[in-house]
């Protein structure tokens, strides 16, 4: 595998740090779902390193550098800084934030075009978006469930203005051939 068709740079490499780039593609507890130059596998982390010298603790999305092993799991040394990362108050008192997801480009925000059409949503969405360091695009979904998109857009262009919109429906496949730009590897930074 290459761990540049997942979004991997050169620039994230830090000097002085040793072991072979992954990405995070899962998180199960305290066990990490990867992928490097090996392929897929397993990861946890190096206990010193997370729990007294201070790193990041890695999520979805993240790139890491691993210790890597052929049959277990490998150890996660280090998280790479992040672009862009979305986090929420840790649920655990006194522990700050908790990232959810890192290092995304594109952040969908899909709205229902039926009575789920909610633009304070879409608003508060955008705001989260615009926070994490990603780009919106609004995804309005259902096409097929009218006949009448001008008022949608409307309000869509008024609570998002400049940002990308799509009309889709998955049911007839209108408007999905505008999504595939988003899904190209060379659309990575």
């Amino acid at each position: 595998m290459n761990i540049y068709d997942y979004g991997f740079t050169d620039t994230l490499l830090t000097e002085g740090r040793n072991g072979t780039p992954a990405r995070i593609i899962s998180v199960h507890k305290g066990r990490f779902g990867i992928v490097s130059e090996y392929g897929e596998g397993f990861a946890q982390l190096k206990s010193k390193e997370y729990y007294y010298d201070g790193e990041a603790f890695p999520t979805v999305g993240d790139f890491v550098l691993i210790d890597w092993i052929d049959n277990g799991d490998s150890r996660i040394t280090a998280t790479l800084p992040r672009r862009t990362f979305f986090s929420r108050r840790d649920p655990d008192a006194g522990r700050g934030e908790q990232v959810i997801a890192a290092n995304f480009d594109t952040v969908f925000i899909m709205q229902s075009l039926n009575d789920n059409f909610n633009p304070k949503r879409m608003e508060r969405y955008l705001t989260a978006v615009r926070q994490s360091g990603a780009e919106p695009a609004v995804i309005l979904t259902k096409a097929d469930l009218t006949d009448d998109y001008l008022p949608y857009i409307l309000e869509t262009s008024r609570v998002a203005e400049g940002v990308e919109t799509h009309i889709v429906s998955s049911r007839t496949g209108y408007g999905m051939e505008y999504l595939t730009k988003y899904m190209q590897k060379d659309s990575f930074p």
